[in-house]
Order: C-alpha cells, then structure tokens, then sequence
C-alpha cells in the first residue's frame, strides 16, 4: 500500500494517535503498516515535537500484535527469554505451567522489574497500556 492509497482510505475516517515519537521511527513504523496493508499516515500537530501515527480505532489489535510479534523476536536474538502466561479466572496474568516460577532480577528489567520501552528506552510503569514517555502503546 502507497502513502497516497492510505491517505485515501482514511481521508473521511475517524483515526486515532496510535503512538507518539521522533520522526524516523515514526516514518518505520508507517512504512511497516502500509507494508502489511494497513492503512496509516504520520502528522506533528502544532503544538508538539513529536510526530503521531494515525491508524484507525479498528486497526490497533492487528497493528499492536504485528510490532509485539517484531519486538520479541529482537528480544529473543539479543538472549531474552519469556515466560508464556495466561488469563486465570481472576483475570490476572497466570503462568502458562504450574509450578513454574518466572527468573526474578529480569534482565534489562530496572530495580523496580519494569522493563525498558523498544522505542525509547523509558523503563517507567505504563499508562493505559502505553510506554508513559513516549505514548507507545504496549498492552
């Protein structure tokens, strides 16, 4: 998908801002999202010095799958290593094999455990599901 055929497709559509950050990663990740034919444009409103990708509200699972799949996979060939959970009944995070711990101490993990963001690094607790520096939307 062309810019052209994206901007055409959202031209008339509500959208939202689905991350926030500096001009080259944004222009990567839309690049990434017209390659898997997913409709987005970039923009800098006025008022900011960051520039957003636009995605429409319909698009985000997909598009948030797509960069968590590519942000594990880099993980995993720099030796991170993860342990699968899953929804238990109280709906919070379970592992995956009963018994099974996960490591304590995650490495890149600050001495708070909280991971560092891929894009910019920040290893701060999220904002609704987003990295609360640069707005990437994690969860």
């Amino acid at each position: 998908m062309t810019e052209r055929e994206a901007f055409e497709q959202l031209e008339d559509t509500s959208v939202i801002s689905y991350a926030q950050a500096g001009l080259d990663y944004c222009k990567d990740m839309l690049k990434k999202c017209l390659d898997a034919d997913i409709p987005a444009m970039i923009t800098r409103p006025e008022d900011s010095d960051r520039v957003h990708l636009l995605l429409r509200e319909s698009d985000v699972e997909q598009v948030t799958k797509m960069f968590a799949d590519e942000w594990r996979e880099l993980a995993e060939q720099d030796g991170a290593q993860f342990v699968e959970t899953s929804k238990g009944e109280d709906g919070e995070d379970e592992e995956a094999e009963e018994g099974e711990e996960a490591e304590e101490g995650e490495e890149g993990a600050d001495a708070d455990g909280e991971l560092p963001c891929p894009a910019c690094g920040t290893a701060l607790p999220l904002v609704d599901g987003a990295c609360s520096d640069c707005g990437l939307v994690l969860e």
